[in-house]
């Protein structure tokens, strides 16, 4: 992952307090051509953002001036679970294609989208997904 996105060029912050379309909206106004998004919705009024760390800061300002209560900037090595992360993600589908995959005994719930899976082509899936 780090080799996708070095080391600086991109962050995480924490957001407490904000309602989850203003903070999608003001990552839009935010991102001036760079990358920046609500990645994880932990629990009503505290999201994660990530993305380009540029992007990311002015992020944080304007969403300081729109109510949200608390930020804090994560100690990450890179920005997950965000479109800066597609090129990881293509490279462990790479090396998944490369692994014989048999179905588990117990059901795996994949935090993508909450449930379990039915096949092995859905949890490579949503492995792959995860990171962005």
């Amino acid at each position: 992952m780090q080799e996708a996105v070095p080391q600086g060029e991109g962050a995480m912050a924490a957001l407490l307090g904000g309602d989850d379309a203003v903070i999608a909206e003001v990552c839009m106004q935010a991102a001036e051509g760079q990358i920046v998004a609500p990645v994880n919705f932990n629990a009503p009024g505290q999201t994660v953002i990530a993305g380009q760390t540029d992007a990311v800061e002015r992020a944080l300002v304007l969403l300081a001036e729109r109510g949200v209560r608390k930020a804090v900037r994560l100690p990450v090595s890179v920005p997950s679970h965000c479109e800066l992360m597609r090129d990881a993600s293509a490279r462990l589908a790479e090396r998944m294609a490369s692994i014989a995959w048999r179905m588990p005994v117990v059901p795996v719930i994949q935090n993508v989208e909450a449930r379990a899976y039915g096949s092995i082509e859905y949890i490579r899936a949503a492995l792959e997904r995860q990171l962005y």
